[in-house]
This record gives C-alpha cells, sequence and structure tokens, in this order.
C-alpha cells in the first residue's frame, strides 16, 4: 500500500482530522495547526523515523513535502517539541491507542505495542 493509499485508508476508517481537531491544545495563535501536528507525529511512527529529529529530516524531503502537500517543510523538530509541551497529552495518547487498537481488530496491525 502507498502511503496515499494509507492516508485515505486512515480518513476512511478512524476519521483522524476530525478526531485530530478535538485535542486539546493550548497554544495561543498557533501558525500550524494541531491537526497538522498531530498527523506529523502520527507519521513519525507509521514510517518508524524514531525520533523528531528523523521527522524534521524526512519532512524536508521530497517524499514529506509531497505528503504533507508543502512546498516547504511542515514543522521542524524544535517546533513540535515546543508545541507537545501545550498539548493535552492524555488526549493525544488515548486517540493514538485508539487508532492502534482499531487498527489491529482490522488486521492491518501486526506490531505489538506496550
Amino acid at each position: 500500500m502507498d502511503i496515499q493509499r494509507f492516508r485515505h485508508f486512515c480518513e476512511q476508517h478512524f476519521h483522524l482530522k476530525e478526531r485530530a481537531g478535538r485535542l486539546s491544545d493550548g497554544r495561543s495563535r498557533p501558525r500550524i495547526g494541531i491537526v497538522s501536528l498531530f498527523q506529523a507525529l502520527f507519521y513519525l511512527g507509521v514510517l518508524g523515523l524514531g525520533s523528531l529529529l528523523g521527522l524534521d529530516q524526512f519532512l524536508r524531503t521530497r517524499g514529506g513535502r509531497r505528503l504533507f502537500r508543502g512546498s516547504k517543510p511542515l514543522v521542524s523538530d524544535s517546533t513540535l517539541s515546543r508545541s507537545l509541551a501545550t498539548f493535552g497529552l492524555a488526549g493525544l495518547h488515548a486517540l493514538l491507542e485508539a487508532v492502534y487498537a482499531a487498527g489491529r481488530a482490522l488486521g492491518v496491525g501486526r506490531c505489538p505495542v506496550g
């Protein structure tokens, strides 16, 4: 499955944009929306990038810019780190767990996560 089909699959089955839009975000006047930040974190795990720096480096590649449909990187590792400090992490964690559980139930998730 290519990444665009995977993205469509996630929206169709998990409604990630809608659910991510309901996350708690304590930032005032954010330039990068909470949905974009969530998607960056989500793909960090999906693509196995391992760290915020790995995500930053991926987002600067042609494939990363294409994934998020932008001419410049979506977000840097330092911006993401600062933004996470204001997130309601319980809601973020619950959403990621729900997506993981649903994926396992559909048979598309094979890796156990603690």
